[in-house]
């Protein structure tokens, strides 16, 4: 008796379909881990340059210093405050924040040059600096990979500009 009607998969044919699977499978899963490490990364030092750009935008719409400083002196990877020393006291009081960030969910780390644990905007958008001097920050991934590392330069003017690092 013929059977009519049925369809099915043989065993080679399901065989051969998990075969092409785990092979798709193994090519993806490492891009995908690799495309959302490279994304963080972007992410993570975007964060910094945001700040800083709104600290400058703050300090020239109120016309006063604005101050952003790490919580952690030039270990920037574990979060900074942008704020607005209302007081004059030169230092940071409660309901003096104006934005915080926060520190890094990954491993990578982030460090000013000079060691520079803060700095300031006047209420002409620029950093308080000797001139022609300007601030580095060193990004780099952990584990490390040289595709992911960054330099953020901040000028006297208040320009930040991020550069890939060099790989060789």
């Amino acid at each position: 008796m013929a059977r009519q009607g049925w369809s099915g998969f043989t065993l080679i044919e399901m065989l051969v379909t998990v075969a092409v699977a785990a092979v798709l499978l193994g090519v993806a899963v490492p891009n995908f881990a690799d495309f959302i490490a490279n994304n963080r990364a972007r992410t993570e030092l975007q964060s910094l340059v945001m700040s800083l750009q709104f600290a400058r935008s703050e300090a020239v719409k109120r016309g006063q210093l604005v101050q952003v400083s790490s919580l952690d002196g030039s270990n920037w990877h574990a979060g900074w405050r942008v704020w607005l020393d209302a007081n004059g006291d030169g230092s940071f009081d409660a309901g003096e924040e104006l934005r915080d960030g926060q520190a890094f969910n990954s491993a990578a780390t982030l460090v000013a040059g000079n060691s520079v644990g803060a700095l300031a905007f006047n209420s002409q958008g620029a950093v308080e600096l000797a001139a022609g001097e300007s601030i580095s920050f060193a990004y780099r991934s952990n584990p490390s990979k040289c595709s992911r590392d960054r330099n953020a330069r901040l000028t006297q003017v208040g320009h930040v500009s991020v550069s890939a690092l060099s790989c060789s």
